[in-house]
């Protein structure tokens, strides 16, 4: 069947977005998974509280950077997501960006010696790196579900159970 003559919504001529992998050509409709039971959480507030994308309310987190299995509230299976090395790398960048030129000016306005420079910037960065790294984790991890949502709710198999990253 040619793309012109396939019903609307289905396959390449889908116009709901212009795109053929949008909701309607998939068969699913925009936000099926969130919208049935759950509020709309917002990423940011999610990842700031470090809770679950989904319901807002579990936690995120069973250790410092250890995602959780499930969320104990409404269930979703946490451990599916993966951030990878974004929120390192974005942090590096960030506070590259901003700590570099604040230590710049302080050694051109007082006069320290230069292993009390090195001390002080050195505790600055980790302190901020570290801070910052659950959040930034947990962004990620909120705007992976907001954007693929269904990559948290495929149905677990034995192997699946067996391995989370499956």
């Amino acid at each position: 069947m040619s793309a012109s003559r396939r019903r609307p919504g289905t396959g390449t001529s889908s116009t709901w977005s212009g795109c053929s992998c949008s909701c309607p050509s998939t068969g699913g409709e925009p936000d099926a998974l969130t919208r049935t039971r759950y509020p709309r959480v917002s990423p940011l507030a999610a990842a700031l509280k470090c809770r679950c994308p989904r319901c807002g309310e579990g936690r995120l987190y069973k250790g410092f950077l250890s995602v959780s299995d499930r969320c104990e509230v409404c269930g979703l299976a946490l451990a599916r997501g993966d951030s990878g090395d974004g929120p390192a790398v974005f942090l590096t960048f960030i506070l590259g960006f901003t700590v570099v030129p604040v230590a710049l000016w302080v050694a051109m306005s007082v006069d320290w010696p230069l292993w009390l420079h090195a001390v002080v910037w050195t505790v600055v960065i980790l302190g901020l790196a570290l801070g910052m790294l659950r959040p930034a984790k947990a962004y990620l991890m909120a705007l992976q579900f907001r954007h693929r949502a269904s990559e948290y709710d495929i149905p677990e198999t034995p192997e699946s159970r067996a391995d989370p990253r499956n």
